[in-house]
């Protein structure tokens, strides 16, 4: 059986064979005690980069609960000389304005070697953009980097 908070189903969570369900768009609650949004999903970006030869496909997973977004991402396909490289992709969900330290970690994924990097805010304030970040000691050819980050939302 399935069973819905006060109100029906419009709108509330709903708990059916040991899984818990929140609506498609969230129902806002002013209670600080009160987990009123979950959701988990794919997203693409346009990518950009000024020190790259070339790369191919960005693919990306978030999980936000609340207003605590975690993201995962891999961008293949990189070719690129030796040096501090980064790309720049958009996340589906603005980070806090007022909080805008966030930080994650990224692998460089070449043949032989892995190179470890970091994931930044673009720019200050209430932003989508992040870049990742890393430093190759060779030159790579068709490699990938994956990296994640967990960052605040408005």
């Amino acid at each position: 059986p399935a069973f819905w908070g006060q109100g029906g189903s419009s709108g509330y969570m709903r708990l059916e064979a040991g899984r818990i369900e929140f609506p498609a768009t969230q129902n806002a609650s002013s209670n600080a005690n009160t987990l009123d949004d979950y959701e988990e999903g794919t997203f693409t970006s346009s990518t950009s980069s000024n020190n790259l030869t070339t790369y191919g496909t960005f693919t990306g997973r978030y999980t936000k609960v609340g207003n605590i977004v975690h993201l995962s991402g891999q961008l293949d396909g990189i070719s690129a000389g030796t040096g501090n490289r980064f790309f720049e992709f958009n996340a589906p969900f603005a980070q806090y304005a007022a909080i805008n330290i966030s930080i994650g970690v990224c692998n460089n994924y070449p043949v032989g070697n892995r190179r470890s990097g970091q994931v930044i805010n673009a720019s200050s304030g209430n932003s989508t953009g992040f870049y990742v970040t890393w430093n190759n000691d060779s030159s790579q050819s068709n490699n990938s980097v994956r990296f994640q980050i967990t960052y605040e939302t408005t």
